[in-house]
């Protein structure tokens, strides 16, 4: 190989018009696979972003209500009664901030105010800004002191300035955006379901905050389920109770215990239901975590050391043959566990995992102590759960013997062909 091929002096000079310009959301939009998903679950990510953002606004104590619109374009409003995206002028940028959040990839975090104490439970950064790429428009409407402010965005460049356009009585800020079909595979469709059991949830893990949706579609104005509106002031009680509508549970009222340890925020309610499969949400910073994580690890622990301890004072095992295990303990539980931490560590963009150390050892400690100072309060409960766990232990013993004592297949043999 020549050595001149190595020489630097050899490469052609580069020049600044050979250097592509990443200012705005051209890039995002080129690469939309690596941001989003370009199905269906793309679609329910971009209402999943601005909720974060309306939901954190409440977080920090402004707005109570957060509504949403699906209009017969297929295009979808959000809508909250908060301060507002901030309307001032970012130096040193021509433009303002809400301007700049929806063309370019600003570090903003929002709405744009350094509330960092207030927005310190964020689930992840925030994706506020991606919603604009992907839309084939996008309005923004932000009614703050007195007045109503609009812009226009379309596929991350921006199509209209911020503008004066009337009066308003609130303050807030509404987004109504149209997915674009070029971006997307599948039809530009929001599902209702989906949406309002988002809004549901939500609800739940926020008792102060009320959720509405309205369909507006054709295919929908008829039908009496086409408007769903979701406030819970007993928040995870309520919850627990919805999840075991249908079930007997074996006391009356719900398990809740909650604290606050190192930065950490928990709290969870539960039932016990007897010899059924266990049911139990988990929660971080408002993201359900469907694969659990070090909270559902650290839940786990606190319980089973809790129960051990409860048997072991009051002599309820004194055969040592009759053993249980977490699996025994869990069976018939249905709740839901939430925790709000300050720095979360997930397995993946999807959050379905939470991996933060410190989440399992500060669940752990206070499940613990939540747990075993409810079976001392309540004895005879603590009897019914008791048994409870000695009937699965005991179904799962025999399920284990008569596996194996089921006899194994005997491989087949091929038989030797016929020598003639």
């Amino acid at each position: 190989m020549p050595d001149s091929i190595n020489q630097p002096d050899l490469l052609p000079p580069s020049d600044a018009q050979d250097v592509d310009d990443i200012w705005g959301l051209e890039h995002v939009r080129k690469l939309a696979g690596m941001y989003l998903w370009t199905d269906d679950r793309g679609l329910r990510a971009m209402s999943e972003y601005v909720l974060e953002s309306m939901v954190n606004e409440y977080l920090a104590g402004f707005g109570s209500d957060i509504q949403i619109t699906l209009h017969a374009d297929n295009s979808i409003s959000l809508q909250d009664n908060g301060r507002g995206i901030s309307l001032a002028l970012d130096s040193p940028h021509p433009l303002t901030y809400v301007e700049l959040l929806f063309t370019s990839q600003i570090h903003g975090r929002g709405y744009g105010y350094r509330d960092k104490q207030r927005y310190r439970f964020n689930a992840s950064i925030d994706h506020l800004a991606l919603i604009s790429p992907f839309s084939e428009r996008l309005t923004a409407e932000i009614a703050q002191g007195g007045r109503l402010y609009s812009a226009t965005f379309s596929r991350g460049k921006l199509t209209e300035r911020l503008k004066d356009i009337g009066t308003a009585p609130h303050t807030g800020t509404t987004l109504t955006y149209l997915p674009d079909s070029d971006i997307f595979v599948c039809p530009v469709r929001h599902c209702f379901d989906s949406l309002a059991k988002r809004l549901q949830q939500l609800a739940f893990l926020h008792p102060g905050l009320t959720l509405g949706i309205v369909d507006e579609r054709e295919s929908a104005i008829a039908s009496p389920t086409s408007q769903r509106r979701f406030q819970y002031p007993g928040g995870l009680v309520e919850y627990v109770r919805e999840m075991t509508s249908g079930d007997i549970a074996l006391h009356a009222e719900p398990i809740t215990f909650s604290g606050l340890m190192e930065q950490i925020d928990f709290e969870c309610a539960l039932f016990f239901t007897g010899p059924h499969l266990s049911n139990i949400d988990f929660f971080c910073n408002d993201s359900h975590n469907r694969d659990g994580g070090t909270h559902s690890n650290g839940f786990t622990k606190g319980l089973i050391q809790a129960f051990r301890r409860y048997t072991k004072a009051n002599n309820l095992l004194p055969d040592k043959s009759d053993k249980f295990s977490s699996e025994d303990l869990l069976t018939g539980i249905v709740g839901v566990v939430t925790v709000r931490h300050p720095h979360p560590m997930f397995e993946n963009v999807t959050l379905t995992r939470l991996l933060s150390p410190d989440a399992e050892s500060v669940t752990r400690r206070i499940v613990y102590k939540g747990f075993l100072q409810f079976l001392k309060a309540n004895q005879q409960i603590a009897r019914s759960i008791f048994e409870n766990v000695k009937t699965a232990a005991r179904a799962r013993t025999t399920l284990s013997q008569c596996l194996k004592a089921r006899p194994k297949k005997r491989p087949e043999i091929p038989s030797r062909p016929t020598i003639i």
